[in-house]
């Protein structure tokens, strides 16, 4: 999808371009904007602010009881990993002039994703239902919990039971007490001897259970990574077919001496490649093997795949530069996942998950 060229103002934008995008055709109400850039400042967990706008993070919650220590660090880890830049986000609805986003770092990084893998917020299991990206969301919460990182580490903190006074506290009692623990030990000592061999044996047996475990996974990563690189290639194919088709249809919507649905080629814009994403959905819930920005860099590719396009209709004496700027739009974000596509492919060989092209 491509990115909106400004840097300030950006919700402006985008209310502007849904007022002049509307007449057009009404299906374009419902799109979301993707990849808008923000300059921003943290305000606590999940919120930011740009200008006069509250940008809220999608898909987590902000962890409410005696959480205001927990808060403090979550937002100096906020602000370290954006670092002062523009913050790119998916916005997927607007209420009240407060902006619910999906963001990323300028180095691409999914902030949600970031707090969750560091125990700061809480995966919002109410609006990741059904989403792709609701196994990632908990598995970076479930790790963070079994890492005690976050809010799980504050959890892992009780203080020291108070000592309990002995009552009688005289060397024979405590000459007692010892010897009884010495009989215990030494009896168990004498336990363990017996059980020693079996349970080297049955120790052997499980390391290599484990080890063949291993290997099946660590195979069976590398068989799903190439069948992703295959059918992203493939997809990067029908992309670069789509884009000289269309390439073609601006030329002709350019001259003037032409009318405009003859220009588009049609009555009809096709407004994104029809692509595949078979392996991914079928693959989805196994994408935990593979590394944490890898497999978050294949969600956000497939997030924007649709394997049935949209349509714009071009009318009988439509505005010739209101088609113009459909056709040019659809050119643009079919080359930015053509980068995408190329992109991912290239990770996924510098991983040395498949081999270099």
């Amino acid at each position: 999808m491509f990115r909106l060229a400004f840097k300030h103002y950006a919700f402006l934008y985008v209310i502007c371009a849904f007022f002049v995008s509307a007449p057009f055709s009404g299906a374009w109400a419902e799109e979301k904007n993707i990849d808008v850039p923000f300059d921003v400042r943290v305000i606590d967990t999940i919120q930011f602010m740009s200008e006069a706008q509250e940008i809220t993070l999608w898909g987590v919650e902000k962890i409410q009881d005696n959480a205001q220590l927990l808060n403090l660090r979550a937002r100096s880890a906020l602000e370290e990993k954006i670092g002062g830049k523009p913050i790119l986000c998916d916005v997927e609805h607007i209420k009240n002039n407060k902006i619910i986003a999906q963001c990323t770092t300028s180095s691409q990084d999914d902030v949600s994703l970031f707090l969750l893998q560091q125990g700061y917020v809480n995966a919002d299991r109410k609006v990741l239902r059904g989403t792709v990206y609701e196994q990632p969301y908990l598995k970076a919460e479930k790790e963070a919990r079994q890492n005690k990182r976050g809010v799980w580490a504050e959890n892992s903190y009780y203080p020291a039971a108070s000592a309990q006074p002995w009552g009688y506290n005289s060397l024979n009692i405590l000459m007692a007490f010892g010897l009884a623990v010495a009989l215990v030990l030494c009896a168990l000592g004498l336990m363990i001897m017996r059980g020693f061999k079996n349970a080297v044996e049955v120790q052997n047996r499980s390391i290599d259970i484990a080890a063949q475990q291993r290997a099946l996974k660590e195979q069976e990563k590398y068989i799903i990574a190439s069948m992703l690189s295959a059918e992203i290639k493939s997809n990067r194919t029908k992309i670069e077919a789509y884009l000289i088709i269309h390439q073609d249809i601006l030329h002709d919507v350019k001259d003037e001496s032409r009318p405009v649905t003859h220009q588009a080629g049609g009555d009809m814009i096709q407004k994104q490649p029809a692509l595949s994403r078979v392996v991914f959905d079928n693959n989805a819930d196994k994408l935990d093997m593979m590394e944490a920005q890898l497999a978050s860099d294949i969600i956000h590719y497939y997030a924007r795949i649709k394997t049935i396009p949209d349509y714009a209709e071009v009318k009988s004496g439509e505005n010739k530069k209101d088609v113009q700027m459909v056709v040019e739009t659809v050119i643009e974000n079919a080359k930015k996942l053509e980068e995408l596509s190329q992109g991912l492919v290239k990770e996924l060989a510098v991983h040395g998950m498949v081999g270099v092209e």
